[in-house]
């Protein structure tokens, strides 16, 4: 017998078919296609406002642009420092001075940089600011440009004034009244979402008038000819900058590659990424479940209709049609989502992410994925339960059976033959059952995986700060001589606290490359000189060696954390009492020896620390300092003096940042308390999903039992026997589940998590902890039973005469 096409007719009935039977399973319908159009979203949508905020980015930097940007100490500008360099076509200059200000009741640091006004309204500024609203500053120093996003999160508007305290040239306190004229955003920084403080601007002649200045320089923005090599030019630069005795603090290149928005939003990528593969996944499932309950109920149609004629291409392309309208429709709900969602998003985003042009972007790429995707999941996942409907015999389909079960020969009606019932019945259909455990167990390995994260990294926030001798930490922007800086103090603490100063330690950290062994390239740290009497190493646990004395000064030794040299000896490049590193700094390297390992966790556990005058001779200056580290006699003063502190109007002009341990620490605490509130949607989201899966597969069973029930109850079987042989089985899909979803889910996944917070942020050891085991196996349980208890219930419904009847 020759096959022939499909008739054009045959195939419309068909399609009428397969929708009929769509519209008899509304919620089931509903719920595949809303997880096919969920992975969707997360694929098109946020590639089209990643693609766009880049895009945006790629014109600004177009339009007002330098290729890179080097941080110095303040020094007075000469033209012939770029003598050497004949790549460099133009150059802008720019000053960074640093203040605190309170702005509606809330301290801020303030940056308020220099620029040339002139530049920036020709768009010939290298600056990388934009003026979004408002005018640009006049000849009148007290006018100034506000970041559009500080101005937003600090209720900020135009015409409003700041008061801002600098130390004149008599050493005094000078307050002023700042207006703000105009708001703008900078194309190379964060925005206040991302980078805390007060970001301003002025005429860098009118700041010069302002702090009684001429020349000084913080800062330098430098655009190369055309088909330069940025990197190798900068580098260039910043060795001649060196050569000539001028001390660059950071060097920067920009470009859409190094921008900050290309790498975050490439992080965002991966994470949506992978939720759109546990929502196709997961869209897959929940196909092969609706088709598969749709194969159950209708299987003796399908027999009928190979009785009178239909061959398996037929029911092959009755069952795809509905699949592909699963993943048609997921396209469609996911598209129109993405297209309507990003538009609007991308505006919101434009202040997070501080770009001016709007541009919505729509590459070929993700619409592709967007349509196909989704389609094809649902094709390929409903191939398994077709290819079982395509195999019915049609006689065997006909007959009238009853499943048989040893625990119903049994008139024992003990527990254990309630469980035997349940346990059989739920290992009927071994697939269902593993697709139902992979749903939960993803579920409970997400809520564990944070759990246990959020354990560990509080647990290392804790030893931090129970391994800190310090009650109050100063930050200072930018070294400052160690004089002036004492001076200061000193000030301050004979009048207002006198008797409650323990020590004063005077530090200064600084980045610095080092090579141990034979390392292939230069690795990177914070190097921390101390005074060489100061006494804050020894209130660390020695691992090995010594501390410094007074004889240390200007000699080549170097203290080591135990973190550093726990992480070299797992590289390959063991480090021990006696060991030589080579530090690099600009053009100078310097071989130091290590005389003692410390176990310290403060700056992140990893860093050097090195006699300051050792220091200063690296660095080719006097003796600076940019950290202040003070202990009090009764540490329950800590909040009151770091306050009283903050507020002080020499320090509050310096803009010396002023922070109390307890106040890190719940600094800390809340930054990941944030972060769980947002992995919180994720995991509500993923029971959700959990519970509609799980909800779908008994229900699935109930139908393909409902004969069997049907004569339970004629046998005498109550509804309450019947709702909790359903609960049992819920309930030990949840047990398996859980089992698989603590132990080879979440506690694997949160190892990771507890290592990237490790590398970093803060140093965290993952700890195991039984309250994470019980939270898992508690919402299997939940999870488990709230899956069956409504199905279970219908169940217990079925009418012995209608479940009896013969069509």
């Amino acid at each position: 017998m020759v096959k022939t096409a499909l008739p054009k007719e045959g195939f419309l009935l068909l399609l009428r078919k397969a929708f009929r039977d769509l519209s008899q399973r509304k919620f089931r319908t509903f719920l595949t296609v809303i997880g096919l159009a969920i992975a969707v979203v997360c694929v098109t949508g946020f590639s089209i406002i990643s693609n766009s905020i880049l895009e945006s980015a790629k014109i600004e930097y177009g339009i007002n642009s330098a290729d890179a940007f080097l941080q110095t100490e303040k020094i007075n500008w000469n033209e012939q420092f770029l003598a050497n360099q004949s790549a460099v076509s133009d150059y802008e200059l720019t000053y960074l001075h640093y203040s605190s200000v309170t702005v509606n009741s809330k301290l801020e640091t303030f940056y308020l940089r220099g620029i040339e006004s002139e530049r920036l309204e020709d768009q010939s500024s290298l600056a990388g600011v934009f003026l979004e609203k408002g005018r640009l500053p006049n000849n009148n120093h007290d006018e100034i440009l506000v970041d559009v996003s500080c101005a937003k999160a600090l209720d900020l508007e135009i015409n409003d004034e700041i008061e801002y305290a600098i130390i004149n040239s008599n050493d005094e306190v000078e307050n002023l009244n700042l207006k703000i004229v105009g708001l703008a955003r900078c194309l190379y920084m964060g925005s206040y979402t991302f980078a805390k403080g007060l970001q301003a601007w002025m005429d860098l002649s009118q700041l010069y008038d302002l702090l009684d200045k001429s020349d000084e320089i913080t800062g330098l923005y430098i655009k190369y000819f055309e088909g330069a090599d940025i990197e190798k030019e900068t580098e260039k630069l910043y060795d001649d900058l060196i050569a000539q005795n001028i001390e660059v603090i950071q060097r920067a290149s920009f470009s859409l590659e190094d921008d900050w928005r290309y790498w975050l939003l490439k992080i965002l990528n991966l994470v949506l990424l992978m939720i759109s593969v546990v929502s196709f996944i997961i869209g897959g499932i929940l196909t092969v479940n609706t088709i598969h309950m749709a194969i159950a109920s209708e299987k003796k149609n399908i027999a009928l209709t190979k009785i009178i004629g239909a061959t398996k291409r037929d029911i092959l392309v009755t069952y795809l049609l509905e699949a592909a309208f699963f993943g048609i429709a997921g396209a469609i709900i996911g598209m129109t989502l993405s297209l309507v969602g990003s538009y609007f998003l991308i505006k919101w985003a434009m202040i997070p992410f501080n770009i001016s042009t709007f541009v919505f972007k729509v590459t070929p790429l993700p619409i592709i994925l967007g349509i196909s995707m989704p389609i094809v999941t649902s094709i390929l996942f409903a191939l398994i339960p077709i290819r079982s409907a395509m195999k019915i015999p049609p006689m065997e389909a006909l007959r009238e059976k009853v499943a048989k079960d040893t625990t119903l020969k049994n008139k024992d009606n003990s527990k254990f033959v309630h469980i035997r019932y349940s346990l059989n019945n739920l290992f009927r259909n071994k697939a269902r059952l593993v697709l139902n455990v992979i749903m939960i167990s993803l579920a409970i390995g997400l809520v564990v995986s944070t759990t246990s994260s959020r354990i560990s990294y509080l647990q290392g926030i804790d030893d931090y700060f129970g391994n800190q001798p310090v009650d109050i930490f100063l930050y200072l922007q930018s070294p400052a001589e160690i004089s002036e800086v004492t001076a200061v103090i000193d000030n301050y603490t004979s009048n207002y606290y006198p008797n409650e100063i323990s020590e004063i330690h005077y530090l200064r950290a600084e980045g610095i490359e080092f090579n141990a062994g034979n390392m292939e390239q230069p690795s990177s740290t914070a190097l921390i000189g101390i005074l060489e009497t100061d006494s804050i190493l020894e209130q660390f646990t020695l691992k090995e060696g010594r501390y410094f004395t007074p004889a240390d000064v200007n000699t080549s030794n170097i203290i080591l954390t135990h973190l550093i040299a726990k992480d070299l000896k797992k590289e390959g490049f063991p480090v021990n009492v006696g060991s030589t590193i080579e530090l690099q700094s600009g053009l100078v390297n310097k071989s130091v020896t290590v005389i003692g390992i410390v176990d310290d966790l403060s700056e992140g556990g990893k860093h050097f620390y090195i006699p300051i005058s050792t220091m200063n001779n690296l660095y080719n200056c006097s003796t600076k300092v940019n950290r202040i580290f003070i202990q009090l006699e009764d540490s329950s003063l800590t909040e009151e003096v770091a306050t009283h502190m903050s507020s002080h109007d020499q320090i509050l002009a310096r803009g010396w940042s002023v922070q109390s341990c307890l106040g890190l620490k719940e600094i800390l605490v809340d930054q990941m308390n944030f972060t769980i509130s947002i992995f919180l949607v994720i995991i509500i989201l993923g029971s959700l999903i959990a519970i509609f899966g799980g909800f779908n597969s008994f229900t699935m069973s109930a139908m393909e039992r409902q004969k069997e029930i049907a004569l339970l109850k004629l046998i005498g079987s109550r509804p309450r026997w019947i709702v909790s042989s359903f609960l049992i089985e819920g309930l030990f899909v949840g047990l398996l589940a859980s089992i698989f979803g603590v132990f080879a889910v979440g506690i694997p996944i949160g190892i990771v998590l507890v290592n990237i917070l490790s590398e970093n942020l803060l140093f965290c050891s993952f700890i195991f902890s039984w309250s994470d085991v019980l939270i898992g196996f508690s919402l299997g349980a939940v999870l488990g039973f709230l899956s069956a208890l409504y199905p279970g219930y219908k169940a217990s419904k079925t009418s012995v005469v209608s479940a009896l009847q013969y069509e």
